[in-house]
This record gives C-alpha cells, sequence and structure tokens, in this order.
C-alpha cells in the first residue's frame, strides 16, 4: 500500500512589513530623545586637580557670622546691619567673603544680610555647613 505524502510548505514571513514597523519606531526613539533637553537639578563646578596647574594659594576667605540672635560679625568683629555693605567694600580687593549662620538665625537677617551684601557687589557667596 503506497501512502501519499504531503510536501510541508515552509512558512514564509514577510520580512519587509517587520523592517518598516521597526524604522518607524527606531525613528519615534530618535526624535523623542533629541528633544529632550537636560536641565541638571544642581549646578555642579567640578574640583581642581593638581595636574591641571598650579596656582598661588589664596587667602583664606573673609568670614561673615549670623549668631542664633541674629547680631553679624564680620572675621569675629561685630557689625552692624547698616555698616556691612561699607565694612564689605573695605575688605582687601582680592579676599573673598564666606557665609557662617547659625541653625536658629532668623531668616529675614539672613534675607537681610544676602540683600546688603548683594547691593554692595559680593555675587559668589559660598556658606560653611556640618556633615551628618
Amino acid at each position: 500500500m503506497k501512502f501519499h505524502t504531503r510536501r510541508r510548505v515552509s512558512p514564509v514571513i514577510t520580512i519587509v512589513s517587520l523592517v518598516d514597523i521597526l524604522t518607524m519606531v527606531l525613528m519615534f526613539f530618535v526624535y523623542t530623545t533629541t528633544f529632550k533637553t537636560l536641565q541638571p537639578q544642581v549646578e555642579i563646578i567640578l574640583p581642581e586637580v593638581k595636574s591641571s596647574g598650579a596656582k598661588p594659594a589664596e587667602a583664606a576667605p573673609a568670614i561673615l557670622s549670623i549668631s542664633d540672635e541674629g547680631k553679624l560679625f564680620l572675621n569675629e568683629k561685630p557689625v552692624e546691619m547698616d555698616a556691612l555693605g561699607a565694612a564689605v567694600k573695605a575688605l582687601d580687593s582680592g579676599q573673598k567673603l564666606a557665609l557662617k549662620a547659625d541653625t536658629k538665625a532668623p531668616f529675614g537677617t539672613i534675607m537681610q544680610v544676602l540683600d546688603e551684601l548683594k547691593t554692595a557687589g559680593v555675587q559668589d557667596l559660598p556658606a560653611f555647613t556640618r556633615p551628618k
């Protein structure tokens, strides 16, 4: 007895339609990622290293302290809010200024100090903190 064997036809997958779909998906991802701009949450200035070049040593900054009662001290000498701008302008031209405020210092006093320093021409004011 002779059985009739059917030839199996291998399945055919049309690759052209798959390539079209993958191209569209790829174009979507390319377009969406190129329009996305990075907006850093914190601006970071990278530290300098010894191999970048030697610079002369900088002078220690003048320290403006604000006590918990709201009293101001410039290099450990008491200063009034009205005389703060003149005292800052009287510092050496190359000397920088740094802020050291108590945790319980009144926020209003700190804002007044920042305003006075801004009108005195201070643009960069680092602040002292302590690690946890």
